[in-house]
């Protein structure tokens, strides 16, 4: 996997699939679809090896903007924490 190219979405199904946990991934529906923009931010550095211990910070690219309507929220400075996890082992 590659960055920046990659995105949140993309880094939630690499994280889900590393360490054998359920994330968050699109589509969403509904209410939770105001947060699809959130998933599709890029990911501005290279992701850590797999082997690199914890925790990892994973800071995006862009900022973004929270739509719900009559309110203007920008969130900046965004990144995916990763403190405590495990690799799954894979046969």
């Amino acid at each position: 996997m590659s960055s920046p190219a990659e995105t949140v979405n993309a880094v939630m199904s690499w994280l889900g699939g590393l360490f054998g946990i359920v994330l968050p991934q699109l589509p969403f529906a509904g209410v939770y679809s105001r947060l699809a923009g959130l998933f599709d931010l890029t990911v501005s550095e290279p992701l850590p090896s797999p082997g690199d211990p914890l925790p990892w910070t994973i800071p995006l690219a862009e900022s973004w903007i929270l739509p719900i309507p009559g309110i203007a929220v920008s969130i900046e400075a965004i990144s995916i924490e990763l403190r405590n996890a495990r690799p799954v082992r894979r046969r």
